[in-house]
């Protein structure tokens, strides 16, 4: 194994405490500065079929404006954890899915990600 081996880190984030506590966990615990870190947020859409446009339009740009004050709230920790990585939104249905695509465009080593029940 070489000595410059990097580990692409995906970390599944939501905003709540416990996506925050997993960020700082891993920071303090198993980051390397050879790490590449990814942040993934995936708001959750429901099932508009019965929508009217402007219900869709009102939805959607309350998840555009939610998505980047948690945007902003990740690239903040990860400045002050001294952690470069990246952030990337996933809009899907099921933020499982996103999740799990991301896991495959990245080619992650690790998922760090929250289990709801």
């Amino acid at each position: 194994m070489s000595a410059h081996h990097s580990n692409t880190v995906l970390i599944s984030v939501d905003g709540s405490s416990e996506a925050d506590h997993a960020l700082t966990w891993y920071a303090n615990t198993m980051w390397k500065d050879t790490d590449k870190v990814v942040l993934v947020y995936c708001p959750e859409w429901y099932d508009l079929t019965d929508a009217s446009p402007g219900v869709i339009q009102d939805l959607s740009k309350k998840i555009e404006s939610h998505s980047m004050d948690v945007r902003r709230h990740y690239e903040e920790m990860m400045q002050k954890l001294k952690i470069n990585g990246k952030f990337r939104v996933v809009n899907c249905s099921k933020p499982g899915h996103g999740v799990i695509t991301m896991i495959d465009e990245v080619k992650a080593t690790y998922l760090f990600s929250r289990v709801m029940s």
